[in-house]
């Protein structure tokens, strides 16, 4: 009997390994660029002769270590969160950070006494709560109501409607128009009547 094609447990969810050493390299980076910003200044402050060779030998002397804690911190960080996210199978919410951070902080002062890590272990886990309680109401707070609909006018189309029979294209149905229309009827019987007056005049 073979191994199955596919492992029981559930994929990571992101670049596996090489995703893990990358975020620790950055966390080592990250400490060294802090470390050496803040030792340089306390022994650029406190050397009392040589000032700038103070400050250098502080960076060499502490900034690898502070950089070095803060690798094994994101290590530690980062092997709990995946195995709590492995155990619950792909599972993401708030409480795996909550989670996390309290393991983390526990095992971190592990070496100190039980009380010291189970205090840091409380302390760590109420900072993450509040700290995702805070992204929470930002999150309601910020959210983006949808944009308001535009009415778009209503547009016809289609033939036009006729005019009625016997309207005047050019006027209107106004007091203007029907004057107007009057004078031209007035005009019209005037030049028949003079048109038969002369025909008169010649028969005669």
């Amino acid at each position: 009997m073979g191994w199955p094609d596919e492992p029981s447990y559930h994929p990571l969810r992101s670049a596996g390994v090489f995703g893990f050493l990358g975020r620790v390299g950055d966390s080592f980076l990250a400490g060294l660029t802090a470390g050496s910003a803040y030792y340089f200044f306390t022994g650029f402050r406190n050397s009392p002769n040589g000032r700038l060779a103070g400050g250098a030998r502080a960076v060499r002397a502490y900034a690898p270590r502070l950089a070095g804690s803060f690798a094994a911190l994101w290590a530690v960080w980062g092997l709990v969160d995946t195995a709590i996210l492995l155990a619950r199978r792909n599972e993401e919410d708030i409480w795996n950070t909550i989670a996390t951070t309290a393991a983390t902080r526990g095992f971190t002062h592990a070496r100190r006494g039980v009380r010291s890590a189970a205090r840091a272990a409380l302390v760590g886990g109420a900072f993450a709560a509040f700290d995702e309680g805070v992204f929470i109401v930002i999150d309601d707070s910020v959210l983006v109501s949808p944009a308001p609909k535009v009415k778009r006018p209503h547009v016809r189309t289609g033939i036009p409607p006729r005019k009625p029979v016997g309207e005047d294209p050019g006027g209107g149905n106004g007091w203007l128009a029907s004057r107007s229309r009057g004078a031209q009827g007035e005009q019209a019987c005037t030049g028949v009547r003079q048109e038969a007056r002369e025909i008169n005049s010649i028969s005669g």
